[in-house]
């Protein structure tokens, strides 16, 4: 039996509405689709979330963190302006090609 206030089910919500927003876009995301794609039951939307907005917000803000740490692994033994530039530009230009492939 769950306990009343699961984080593990939060995180799961939270998952869920990144995921509902690559598929639908942020305008077709509802707490249906969420706890479809959860497989949690509908009413976990509003007991660990005030509303649709402190969700998305939430799955952005984690979104935005996820991103600001990869950015800072992927930069960390470039100390300057030019070899970060030219990191950028040529793993750019490696994702343009396995993309043409």
């Amino acid at each position: 039996m769950r306990r009343a206030n699961d984080p593990l089910r939060r995180d799961k919500i939270v998952q869920a509405t990144q995921e509902a927003i690559i598929t639908h876009g942020i305008h077709g995301v509802t707490h249906r689709k969420i706890a479809a794609i959860a497989q949690v039951p509908l009413g976990s939307m509003t007991y660990y979330f005030s509303g649709i907005d402190e969700l998305l917000i939430e799955a952005l803000s984690r979104f935005t963190e996820t991103m600001s740490h990869q950015f800072q692994s992927f930069f960390a033994d470039v100390t300057n302006v030019q070899g970060r530039l030219s990191r950028h530009y040529r793993h750019d230009l490696q994702l343009a090609g396995d993309h043409a492939r």
